[in-house]
């Protein structure tokens, strides 16, 4: 069995006297693509933003690759390899679509900013090879024709596959992806999960919060339930799908189609 990659214990976050998660565990193991569903309020994107320290926990214990993330900047998280996309769509006007990728090799960067102004023989060679590696990501991503497009003015599901292109270029050994089919229609969406599976198969482990059920269904190995901020079910879609105490809090609604 693969090793876990990430390990969440008991975690909780209360805002005020409301507690939006509550005593959750959960495992990522390497290489998983792991579903994160819930009703609207269930504790979702409060759970990202504990995973990627944009909230502190109240309690409870984050663990990457055995590294302790409590207290860590968003930053130095993402510097150590997990990384999410956004539910809304964000791309840096002004910069083309191969510009927008390159700032995410930021993180990675070995030359400080005196390199940088006189362009030394290092900051050119890691420049190049940014140049290639973006290039690759843009193709992985289907974004090649527009590699030189202002990155606000191609279609919106360009650029919702642009934001997890810039993603990628932070090198993530896990991806955290915050609805990437929203308002996509039926074949776009479909290309979204094709895609998913390539990063997937290329060896990034994905955790996944998606409304579209066809979505989690068909890409992830596990899915975790959450609602009122707690954790009600976890187990391979079957099971998900036969839980009566899924099926009660979020199947049986209209959310599921």
């Amino acid at each position: 069995m693969p090793d876990n990659l990430l390990e969440a214990k008991s975690l909780t976050k209360n805002f005020g006297g409301l507690a939006a998660v509550s005593e959750v565990s959960f495992h990522i193991a390497q290489g998983e693509a792991i579903g994160l569903i819930g009703p609207n309020g269930a504790g979702k994107t409060t759970m990202f933003n504990l995973l990627t320290g944009v909230h502190q926990p109240s309690s409870g214990s984050i663990r990457f690759r055995g590294e302790d993330l409590v207290g860590l900047t968003p930053y130095e998280i993402t510097r150590k390899g997990l990384v999410r996309s956004y539910q809304t769509t964000r791309v840096l006007q002004g910069l083309s679509v191969l510009e927008n990728v390159l700032t995410g090799f930021h993180c990675r960067t070995g030359c400080g900013l005196f390199s940088a102004i006189f362009r030394t023989p290092s900051f050119r060679r890691e420049e190049t090879a940014s140049q290639a590696r973006a290039r690759e990501i843009l193709d992985l991503m289907e974004l090649s024709p527009w590699v030189d497009e202002e990155a606000s003015e191609i279609p919106q599901a360009a650029q919702r596959r642009l934001a997890i292109a810039t993603a990628l270029a932070t090198r993530p050994e896990l991806l955290l992806l915050d609805e990437p089919a929203v308002g996509m229609n039926p074949q776009e969406t479909n290309e979204m999960m094709d895609l998913i599976k390539k990063i997937q198969k290329q060896g990034t482990t994905i955790l996944l919060i998606e409304h579209d059920m066809k979505v989690i269904m068909d890409i992830c190995q596990r899915i975790m339930v959450l609602n009122y901020g707690e954790k009600i079910a976890e187990g391979s879609p079957a099971e998900i799908q036969n839980n009566q105490a899924v099926i009660e809090a979020y199947l049986g609604s209209d959310d599921y189609a």
